[in-house]
């Protein structure tokens, strides 16, 4: 797995709180924000067949160089 270092700032008090978790819960500190991270995300996303479609939808997505007001004033329309 290829991982990323980052550097996240969190109040003091707040930073304790979760490192309490983390000693509750036996993992690190780390372990309990990348949970977060993904339970986060699987909230905001969806399942991963969503994800799935949306980055198959992205990868495929046609960019149209043409303002919409040109568009409006030829006719044509977008489905």
């Amino acid at each position: 797995m290829n991982t990323v270092a980052t550097n996240i700032r969190f109040p003091a008090d707040k930073y304790e709180e979760i490192k309490l978790l983390a000693f509750m819960q036996g993992q690190s500190v780390a372990q309990v924000i990348r949970n977060a991270v993904k339970t986060y995300k699987r909230e905001k996303i969806g399942t991963k067949k969503q994800i799935s479609l949306a980055e198959r939808m992205k990868k495929v997505a046609v960019k149209i160089d043409i303002p919409v007001l040109d568009l409006v004033h030829e006719g044509r329309k977008f489905t």
